[in-house]
């Protein structure tokens, strides 16, 4: 399964639940912890712990609400600091 196909998933077992603020709640977080993710892709990966809880919320292993790390073509570049430009 890849990346996007889990995140699928896992907003398919949200809907089905219907509030995503009920289930950040759950987890100990704010209204719009797991709508952020899903919506978002903040965090880009939920927590081990959070995704425990999840998964044994919705009755699936934690494997299955578990990202897999964005293909390099989907890494944004960033300007590297000044401090990593330096010599040691």
């Amino acid at each position: 399964m890849v990346a996007d196909e889990r995140r699928t998933r896992f907003g398919e077992l949200v809907q089905a639940y219907g509030n995503s603020a009920e289930l950040s709640r759950v987890l100990g977080r704010s209204d719009g912890y797991i709508g952020r993710h899903l919506r978002d892709r903040v965090p880009y990966d939920l927590p081990d712990y959070d995704r425990r809880k999840l998964a044994q919320f919705f009755g699936v292993h934690a494997e299955t609400l578990k990202q897999l790390p964005p293909s390099p073509s989907r890494l944004r570049w960033r300007r590297p600091r000044v401090s990593e430009c330096r010599g040691s």
